[in-house]
């Protein structure tokens, strides 16, 4: 079998590489944190303007030749406060050019700022109660992602060491067969020679034949259990993989 073989750190970074479960749960995590985001920004500094930013005004007086260009430039500003208040500043510049005709023109130049400050007395958690459950909801998705992992990995463990013991049973279950084998080929021998009666030939059989079927079955099962691993961590089941044994050769040497 020249297949890729695969050992437990292998296994966990294909599974969190292309694992379709484990990406969904990234996925609700970085939405929450989105979420937190957009919330986070609805109290902080906003600086805005009025319209399109720019307001031109122009005025001509045809019968003096006097015309009037007026520019007014607004920004506003907002912020919530963490006492759960709100402050709102409003500056706006406007420049006001009047043409005289032959006379030239003139300039005026004005400016306002206005501020207004409001508390409220006794909602302020309703003010923040927004930011509280988004921020709650970041750490429980969190939460739950940190439990995933560890759940994740245990199940990829679980089912890792699970394999090694269906390969150290097809190994028993083989020695076992070919045991067999060998007991009722030289069975088989000896009844041509006359020294066996044909039923205890048969036994041997029966125990060969009952031996191959569950080797067959183990191999079976072995298959499946791979491609039920194949699909937990995100891999197409016709992809050929196998298992690196050295864990289980490590195992077989200390009980030795």
């Amino acid at each position: 079998d020249r297949s890729q073989r695969l050992a437990l750190e292998d296994i966990v970074e294909l599974a969190l590489t292309n694992s379709r479960e484990y990406q969904a749960q990234k996925e609700r995590l970085y939405e929450a944190a989105l979420d937190l985001t957009l919330a986070r920004f609805d109290y902080d500094l906003k600086f805005a303007t009025s319209g399109n930013g720019v307001n031109v005004d122009y005025t001509a007086f045809s019968p003096s030749g006097q015309s009037v260009l007026g520019i007014g430039t607004p920004l506003s500003v907002d912020q919530v406060l963490a006492t759960g208040g709100t402050f709102l500043a409003d500056f706006a510049n406007d420049v006001v050019l009047t043409f005289n005709g032959a006379n030239g023109f003139s300039t005026d130049v004005s400016s306002r700022l206005l501020s207004r400050f409001s508390q409220t007395i006794f909602q302020r958690d309703i003010v923040l109660e927004r930011l509280t459950q988004v921020e709650r909801n970041v750490v429980y998705e969190a939460r739950s992602f940190a439990r995933f992992r560890k759940t994740l990995f245990r199940d990829l463990a679980e089912q890792y060491y699970r394999l090694l013991l269906t390969y150290r049973g097809i190994e028993i279950v083989s020695q076992d067969y070919f045991s067999n084998l060998r007991g009722f080929n030289q069975s088989e021998a000896e009844y041509r020679a006359g020294r066996l009666p044909r039923f205890q030939v048969d036994q041997f059989e029966q125990s060969t034949l009952d031996s191959r079927s569950e080797l067959i079955g183990r191999c079976n099962g072995l298959e499946e259990s791979l491609d039920q691993l194949k699909i937990e961590i995100g891999l197409p089941p016709e992809l050929p993989l196998n298992l690196d044994l050295t864990v289980l050769d490590q195992l077989t040497l200390r009980d030795e």
